[in-house]
């Protein structure tokens, strides 16, 4: 598909098809014929990793590109929260939250 509508101007505007090229470079690559009738054969990648051989900052979720990755989370979020919290206290808040990706 990358290659048969790579020239539409009006595509390759879209978010969607910026997701659909990174999920496409994250997790596969394109080898060169072996038989197949002269045409290039689309390959996943044993283990999707960037340019560093990491895996963290790869696309997880095409439909939530900010998502990340973590070892012993998996895939999605992490969230810092922050409470004033004491026995004394008449009422106890979360003050802040901070959400980040599970890479970080």
């Amino acid at each position: 598909m990358i290659e048969r509508f790579v020239g539409q101007e009006k595509l390759n505007g879209r978010s969607t098809w910026h997701v659909l090229v990174r999920v496409f470079q994250d997790h596969g690559e394109l080898k060169p014929a072996q038989g197949n009738q002269g045409k290039p054969v689309v390959v996943l990648k044993e283990k999707a990793t960037d340019h560093a051989g990491q895996s963290s900052r790869m696309l997880q979720n095409p439909s939530d590109p900010e998502a990340g990755y973590d070892g012993h989370k998996g895939a999605g979020y992490q969230l810092q929260l922050a409470q004033s919290y004491g026995e004394k206290n008449e009422v106890n808040l979360v003050t802040a939250c901070l959400p980040q990706s599970a890479a970080l």
